[in-house]
């Protein structure tokens, strides 16, 4: 198990900027819709993002350096390895680059270095998960005061956005879909999503929290008052497996449980909409759509696009970040809204933009991770290793996220958008850390008795 390489720094400049750094990280995808508001330029944004990797490698260097352990080369585990190979290859291929944009690389190649650092730290883990709660709790309180009030969401928060953003978000308002403090209700889905598997995690562990049982409602209230379908069936999905999980110590009788908290859910929540009925816009949404017989909501045209995409490039596609383009000059350009969009499915989307080869390896990258959760959840449930004690909480909230964002991926963008991909790479940062240091009880029993011995000694 590593040492802290933090343990001589409690009071330093050092850790004082580690915690920007992580404050930094965070605050990169929780202001997306007002990131005009906190950065001076985009060049600026993408600073903090740099700033905060250099600042993990410093601190990397620096804290081996202090303790006489100073590494000459830094090993990469096999979800780094995956996902250098990622980085090489889309920016290798890449259509935003040659049109000047860097953003997407930037964030890679950030984060990508704070993964690989972030194993060896042990001053980042309690600090991010805190933040996650607070800014997803901040956007589910703000769901519900602008549901509530009307008169504060149209004087205080719909100015802060363009108009274009503001006629949207009025005809959305009206329609019962609560976009919160943000310029789009499927970026608040996203973060109500998060924080609801942030806050159902801490529930699993503590049944009789009354904090976090009130927690857990704001986050699934708030998420029902945005409308979004695909982020709350997702979430409620993979609650139920990490549910599924969390009882791999106790199996027996797991499935009727998991039936019957889905049963009371469905009750409590049709007792509520007697009071709140915007509660099932999301049910509601459902049954329209299928009326209709376009259960995609309008996703067809997008799908097909992508799909005949790439059958023209099959093997490398048209490079990484292509796809909005090649929206824009088939469909955007006769649309008076949403002029580039992505295709709402990134395994499409993928097929489109990096190929069969690029395909193969974001699916591996994304299965890989997805395997080594779950087996690491279980070990931990099993008290088959023993785990910092940051686990019990982080451990179920991470294979939460890497469940859903695989499924939300079927019809969303959280591949491209960094209000979903960020909680997903750090998740992978958790479990990189978590394997890292954890330690075999068998060892970890052997260890006990050979220090007993040295005391007999």
């Amino acid at each position: 198990m590593n040492k802290n390489i933090f343990k001589d720094f409690s009071f330093s400049p050092l850790r004082i900027l580690m915690r920007l750094a992580v404050f930094f990280v965070v605050l990169y995808p929780y202001t997306v819709s007002i990131d005009n508001y906190i950065y001076l330029s985009t060049a600026v944004k993408y600073l903090t993002l740099l700033f905060a990797a250099f600042v993990f490698f410093s601190t990397y260097c620096l804290g081996y350096k202090r303790i006489g352990k100073l590494k000459s080369s830094i090993k990469l585990n096999g979800t780094e390895a995956i996902m250098a190979v990622i980085g090489f290859y889309i920016t290798v291929n890449n259509y935003e680059i040659k049109h000047g944009s860097f953003y997407y690389v930037i964030t890679f190649w950030s984060i990508w270095l704070m993964m690989v650092i972030g194993k060896s730290l042990n001053s980042w883990q309690d600090e991010l998960y805190i933040l996650v709660q607070i800014f997803t709790m901040f956007y589910a309180v703000m769901t519900i005061t602008t549901f509530v009030s009307p008169t504060f969401y149209f004087k205080f928060v719909l100015p802060l956005f363009d108009i274009e953003s503001q006629k949207q978000l009025i005809k959305a308002y009206q329609n019962g879909f609560m976009a919160g403090f943000t310029d789009h209700y499927s970026t608040n889905g996203m973060y109500l999503s998060i924080g609801l598997g942030v806050f159902a995690s801490k529930l699993l562990n503590n049944f009789k929290s009354f904090k976090n049982i009130v927690c857990t409602i704001i986050m699934l209230g708030a998420l029902l008052l945005t409308g979004k379908r695909g982020p709350l069936l997702f979430s409620v999905i993979a609650i139920v497996f990490v549910y599924y999980f969390f009882k791999a110590d106790k199996p027996k009788g797991r499935i009727l449980k998991i039936i019957s908290l889905i049963l009371v859910g469905a009750v409590a929540l049709l007792i509520a909409s007697i009071w709140i009925p915007q509660l099932l816009n999301v049910v509601n949404r459902f049954f329209s759509e299928s009326d209709s017989g376009d259960v995609t909501a309008g996703r067809g045209p997008l799908y097909a696009l992508a799909y005949s995409l790439f059958l023209e490039k099959p093997i490398f596609g048209h490079g990484w970040g292509s796809y909005p383009s090649y929206y824009y000059e088939n469909l955007g350009k006769y649309m008076t809204v949403y002029k580039y969009r992505h295709a709402h499915n990134i395994y499409l989307q993928l097929l489109c933009e990096v190929g069969i080869i690029g395909f193969v390896l974001y699916v591996a990258f994304f299965l890989y991770n997805l395997f080594n959760t779950i087996i690491l959840f279980k070990e931990y449930r099993k008290d088959e290793k023993y785990f910092p004690q940051s686990a019990e909480n982080i451990m179920p909230f991470c294979l939460f996220v890497q469940l859903f964002f695989i499924l939300y991926g079927m019809t969303g963008n959280p591949l491209y958008d960094v209000a979903m991909l960020f909680p997903y790479y750090f998740s992978i940062m958790y479990i990189d850390y978590y394997k890292e240091n954890m330690i075999s009880i068998s060892n970890l029993n052997r260890l006990f008795k050979t220090l007993r011995k040295k005391e007999l000694l």
